[in-house]
């Protein structure tokens, strides 16, 4: 994620699936909201909560949505070392 990505005018451009992700309630697994939320600016950091809690995404990072629908956090290395891109 980038400062770029993040602007509200980005939205119509992520997946479907990131966009879900942002609608859900903070508190459901997969809810994806700025670290700031509801006073958030748009530049904080996201985070992400999963099923072992609340995950901080840092500036760079990747969020992934797992063949099981899943999300999750790796860094760009790990993402480039282990996955190939899809729609």
């Amino acid at each position: 994620m980038t400062p770029g990505k993040r602007k509200l005018d980005s939205h119509p451009k992520w997946p479907r699936w990131m966009r879900e992700a942002f609608n859900k309630d903070r508190s459901e697994i997969g809810s994806l909201k700025g670290i700031n939320h509801p006073k958030s600016n748009g530049r904080d950091n996201l985070s992400l909560r999963t099923s072992e809690g609340l995950k901080r995404i840092e500036w760079g990072q990747w969020v992934i949505k797992h063949e099981s629908g899943e999300l999750s956090v790796c860094s760009r290395y790990e993402f480039e070392s282990k996955y190939e891109p899809s729609n």
